[in-house]
This record gives structure tokens, sequence and C-alpha cells, in this order.
């Protein structure tokens, strides 16, 4: 799906990457873009593709081809301008996301600028340009459905990625702190019995007590 709003994503956007945006995609979408408004207006708008011989040739017969002939050197313009920067970015050796799809050439690079902003001035411009030319209209209408659709399914996915990567974190946080939680010691609380508490005796009297009985004469002893 890329490679079919590739022309719109070259008028809106540079910057982009040295596998997205080529020579040989700039070539092909020129011949593809010729192939599909030549397709559809053979099949949908024969009355456009082919003027009766008596009819008298004026400006607006010649719209389809001038239509066609803008929008062409328009994604030229744009298209060789992107592939120029790309070149510089090598030369300078600048690292680079080679399937980058670019960033807002006129506009701020924010999301919904590219899912929204973008594809509704597409919408705008595809409108104008059916006016002028049905077949190249109808081919812009599809292009700019493709984009709309693309990147709003982009940008959904990455803010779904980015709310399962934080829940996947969270759950990480939750699974380290039981981890953390068993591995440490568990805490007993022992009760120490309390000392038994000594009398204080005087240590000098115990002593002449002991000597006094030690010393006593003998008579006293046999009585």
């Amino acid at each position: 799906m890329d490679w079919f709003k590739l022309p719109l994503d070259v008028i809106w956007k540079r910057d982009m990457g040295e596998r997205y945006w080529t020579w040989v995609s700039l070539i092909g979408q020129t011949f593809f873009i010729l192939f599909i408004v030549n397709f559809i207006l053979f099949f949908f708008f024969p009355d456009q593709a082919v003027l009766p011989v008596t009819h008298k040739v004026t400006f607006k017969d010649h719209l389809p081809m001038i239509t066609t002939d803008s929008f062409l050197l328009l994604l030229w313009i744009f298209g060789v301008a992107n592939l120029l920067e790309i070149r510089r970015r090598r030369k300078r050796g600048i690292e680079y996301y080679s399937y980058y799809w670019g960033r807002p050439r006129f506009l701020p690079d924010k999301p919904i600028v590219h899912w929204l902003i973008i594809p509704l001035c597409n919408g705008l411009i595809a409108f104008g340009v059916f006016k002028l030319f049905h077949a190249l209209g109808i081919y812009l209408f599809i292009l700019t459905a493709l984009q709309f659709g693309y990147t709003s399914n982009y940008f959904d996915s990455k803010k779904i990625d980015k709310i399962d990567r934080r829940d996947r974190e969270i759950l990480l946080e939750i699974k380290t702190d039981e981890y953390e939680g068993d591995r440490q010691p568990q805490l007993e609380i022992v009760r120490i019995a309390k000392p038994p508490v000594r009398t204080s005796v005087n240590e000098e009297s115990a002593f002449n007590q002991r000597w006094k009985k030690v010393l006593k004469p003998p008579d006293s002893q046999t009585e």
C-alpha cells in the first residue's frame, strides 16, 4: 500500500528514506499513473477519450492532458528534490532510516497532520482536479483514501504498541518487586529473657565474717 500512495507522499513530504523513494520508484510511478488514468478514461469516460470528428477542438478539450502533465511535473520536481536530499545525506555519512516516509514539507511534523490534515487537503485537491479531468480526479481520490486509511491505522497501531509497552513495563516492575520481596529474609522477633536481679552485697563485710569463723578460738568451737 505504501507504493500506491507514494505520489502524494513525495509531493507533501521531504527527508525520505533511500529505499522508500528511489529513481526506480519515480519512473515506475510515472508510467503507472499514465496507465491508470488512461484505463479509467477509456473504461469509464469513453466520450472524453474519443472525440467526434466533427467536434471543434477548444481549450477545454486540452484540460485533461494539461492537468495530467501538471501533476506529473509536480511529481518529478518534488521527487527529484527528495532524491537530491538523499544523495546529500549519503555523501555526508548521515545515518537515516532507509524506509522513513518523510516529514511534512509545509506543515509541522505531528500525527494529526499525517493522518488528517494532509489527506483532507488531498481530498480537496482531488475534487478540484475531478472538475477538470474526471479520470485523474478519481485516481487522486483513491490515493487519498489509501493514504488516510494507512496513516490512521499506522498511528493507531503505534498508540496501541505504546500502551502495550507501558503495560509490560508496569507488569515487569510488579514482578520485580515481588521477586525482591521474596528474597528478603523474614525478620523474626526474639524475646530475650531479663537477667536475674542480683542484690548488692558488701564484699568487705562478707570477707570479715568468713575470717572470723576461721580465726575463732578452739574453746568456742568445742562448746
